[in-house]
């Protein structure tokens, strides 16, 4: 499950299950931001996330998609 937060230490605004509501990960590419990565879900929306390097989005884009395939395949 991938949570997005609106602050620090509260509770999840909203969330994504891998392999049922999202269905793909790959780089952003109509983003402004460096090192943008889009999670694709299940209703044709996404969301973008933009990480701090080109390393760590390389290593968040491996195991969101690992996550994903996984989740597919328990269904």
């Amino acid at each position: 499950m991938l949570c997005m937060y609106a602050e620090k230490n509260g509770k999840p605004t909203m969330f994504v299950h891998m392999g049922d509501d999202c269905v793909g990960c790959r780089r952003a590419s109509k983003s402004d931001r460096d090192h943008c990565i889009e999670v694709i879900k299940q209703d044709g929306s996404s969301w973008q996330l933009a990480l701090a390097s080109e390393t760590e989005a390389n290593d968040w884009l491996q195991k969101l998609c690992q996550a994903v395939a996984e989740g597919l395949q328990v269904q």
